[in-house]
């Protein structure tokens, strides 16, 4: 892997190209099902690319508000990518979900069909953009002596691939995604009972499975920004795990300190008949 990173310019083009598989294929999955649903794709789409830029813009802020030692330089710093390179997923992710509910009402349609779409083109992006970190290494993990360790640029001793345990999991996150799309609204266990299920299943898979992960990487990151001996990252991988299993449990009609009332006794064929009975 040395060699390929001391090329010149292959690792940054090839990262850039998968970069852009990610931005096309999202798109194209998410114009597939919002066709696929009848809706006005030019307000869709409108919605997509600003809640994705608003994302990326909060990313890229949060990150640079949040290193202290580089916030006198603010300004040009946000664009200096190549020397100071970092966003922070969780502030861009609030960002874009936030905004897909102003999309939602454009279209008339429920919130957690939008975001259950959007979940779906984020994931497949996911996957492929830490893909492009590995291949201009970037955001390696912590040292280990495990045979798989690589030495990235700039380190001294093999480190964790994280970018290859995180891209691999997306991409198996969103084949799952992609199957259970069509067939969620079958699982009776999700449904409760009911004659129809409430989208929000691909959103609460996603919150839960990336939670998790995002709590098992960080044993295998240097922290970002510690906050009374705690880093920042788990404490939303937490949160987001926490918020998956309430939006799991709530959209399969479950409710909260409802205690269900038992339904009266009540005959199933009950006569109408209010004729008088004929004495023998």
């Amino acid at each position: 892997m040395n060699f390929w990173w001391n090329l010149s310019w292959l690792p940054s083009f090839t990262g850039w190209v998968l970069v852009l598989i990610g931005i096309l294929g999202a798109g194209y999955y998410f114009w597939r099902k919002a066709r696929e649903e009848h809706y006005n794709l030019v307000t869709a789409f409108d919605g997509l690319i600003v809640a994705s830029l608003l994302g990326l813009w909060a990313a890229r802020a949060s990150y640079l508000l949040l290193q202290t030692d580089w916030s006198g330089f603010f300004w040009w710093r946000f664009f200096n990518l190549w020397s100071y390179p970092g966003m922070w997923a969780p502030a861009g992710l609030v960002t874009s979900y936030l905004f897909l509910i102003w999309t939602g009402r454009r279209l008339k349609r429920d919130s957690f069909e939008i975001w259950d779409f959007y979940t779906l083109a984020l994931v497949w992006f996911l996957g492929w953009w830490w893909l492009s970190r590995f291949v201009v290494g970037a955001a390696a993990g912590t040292a280990t002596n495990l045979p798989w360790g690589i030495v990235f640029p700039q380190r001294v001793e093999p480190a964790h691939p994280v970018q290859i345990y995180a891209a691999a999991a997306y991409l198996l996150l969103f084949r799952y995604l992609w199957w259970a799309e069509p067939r969620f609204r079958f699982f009776i266990w999700y449904r409760s009972k009911k004659r129809t299920a409430k989208p929000g299943y691909l959103l609460a898979v996603f919150l839960i499975f990336s939670g998790l992960l995002g709590i098992g990487l960080s044993f295998l990151q240097y922290p970002f920004v510690m906050i009374f001996d705690f880093e920042i990252s788990q404490f939303f991988s937490m949160a987001q795990f926490i918020l998956g299993c309430v939006v799991l449990y709530v959209r399969s009609g479950q409710s909260f300190f409802v205690k269900k009332e038992k339904g009266k006794h009540v005959t199933p064929f009950a006569s109408t008949n209010t004729g008088t009975e004929n004495n023998s």
